[in-house]
């Protein structure tokens, strides 16, 4: 991962020091320039391997691979990311990553919450259907 300067009044990106924007040298942090496509990918191959799955193909956006991680028969899962301090979900969100699952399967709807500086995880939340949160509860899972 590559490392560039961030201007902290405008936000540009150099690697000299010296604001693009601002054409003067200013006070600087350093923040990753990885990108949350890249950042995404390794939070979808770690979820895959934790459970036991597979990431999906193109992210899910093929016909017959819906879903961004699927455990076979189990889990369908569908992977965000944020570095903000909040992450707005949608029933429509929901009901797409239920409309997914193949026989058997539950849905998943994992957000990470990411530092927006270093990219690593500060936190991982997953979001299940009640009924599948109730049956592991009696199953003691």
């Amino acid at each position: 991962m590559s490392l560039s300067i961030a201007c902290i009044h405008c936000g540009a990106l150099s690697e000299t020091g010296i604001c693009g924007p601002c054409s003067v040298p200013v006070a600087v942090e350093y923040v990753p320039t990885k990108t949350n496509k890249a950042r995404s990918k390794k939070q979808e191959k770690r979820i895959a391997t934790s459970f036991g799955g597979r990431v999906q193909p193109a992210s899910g956006a093929l016909a017959g691979a819906k879903g961004d991680v699927r455990v076979r028969g189990k889990l369908r899962m569908e992977m965000k990311l944020t570095s903000k301090k909040a992450y707005r979900v949608s029933y429509e969100d929901l009901v797409k990553i239920r409309s997914e699952c193949g026989l058997g399967e539950q849905p998943v709807f994992c957000v990470d919450f990411v530092d927006g500086n270093t990219g690593r995880t500060k936190d991982s939340w997953a979001l299940i259907p009640m009924a599948f949160f109730e049956e592991l509860h009696e199953n003691k899972v």
